[in-house]
C-alpha cells in the first residue's frame, strides 16, 4: 500500500487495530510459520502451509467466524481508508 507523505503512522495504527482482531493462532501462524514456509523448499513449504492452515482454523473462535462469514453475517475484513488513497 502506498501513503501520502505523513500518513505512515496513522496508517500503522489502522493495521496494528486490524491485527488485534485476529485469533492468536492466526497470528501466530504469521509471525512464526509464514517466513520459515517461505524459505522451505516448495515440497516442504506446501506441507507447513497445509498444516498452519488446519491448525488455525482449529480453533473455535476461528470457526466461528468462518461459519459467520459464509452465512453472510461477518463483518467486512477490509475498509478502505483516507489515509490509503
Amino acid at each position: 500500500m502506498l501513503l501520502r507523505t505523513g500518513n505512515g503512522v496513522a496508517a500503522a495504527v489502522q493495521l496494528a487495530e486490524q491485527i488485534t482482531k485476529n485469533t492468536a493462532v492466526s497470528n501466530l501462524v504469521a509471525v512464526q510459520a509464514l517466513p520459515r514456509i517461505a524459505r522451505a523448499d516448495s515440497e516442504a513449504g506446501f506441507l507447513m502451509e497445509s498444516l498452519m492452515a488446519t491448525i488455525a482454523v482449529s480453533d473455535e473462535e476461528a470457526k466461528t467466524r468462518l461459519r459467520d462469514f459464509l452465512d453472510k453475517r461477518a463483518a467486512k475484513a477490509l475498509q478502505r481508508s483516507v489515509t490509503g488513497e
